[in-house]
């Protein structure tokens, strides 16, 4: 990224631990290159933890679909429904691999314990509902008896 002849328009790539032996390789002949493609695309669904989209790949070869958002360990992809790995896209955001012809992508934040988490606050939050609907019940069908 601080190479003179970088123009910005190459996307640096680190794969995920898992994905190691598919991180792509850069050489320093890109790095003054325009490499960048302009594809068509619809944004499907988008939400504080999910991204979709579709695109249409009309290069003859597999393309990087980059998305400037930041990169997360438990960020997930699917592409076509198939799963894929995120990279992380220069040093900070996301990035997935996105063959020939028309492509769904769906990135998607997951975590077992936030959800987990979730669980308990959503059985909280149901019990104390249980528990007012029980009481205003209680004073609905057994009103107190009237003082003389």
């Amino acid at each position: 990224i601080t190479d003179s002849s970088y123009k910005g328009d190459t996307i640096f790539l680190s794969a995920p631990e898992k994905y190691q032996e598919t991180s792509p390789v850069v050489s320093n002949k890109y790095l003054a290159s325009d490499m960048r493609l302009h594809l068509p695309y619809q944004v499907l669904k988008f939400d504080a933890n999910h991204l979709e989209v579709a695109t249409n790949n009309n290069a003859p070869q597999a393309a990087w679909l980059f998305y400037s958002d930041v990169w997360h360990p438990l960020w997930r992809a699917t592409v076509n429904g198939k799963d894929t790995p995120v990279f992380k896209a220069n040093l900070a955001y996301k990035a997935v691999k996105i063959e020939p012809g028309p492509n769904k992508v769906h990135f998607y934040f997951k975590s077992r314990l936030m959800s987990f988490i979730y669980l308990i606050f959503g059985l909280n939050a149901l019990g104390w509902l249980g528990i007012i609907l029980y009481l205003n019940g209680k004073i609905a069908w057994n009103p107190p008896p009237m003082v003389k």
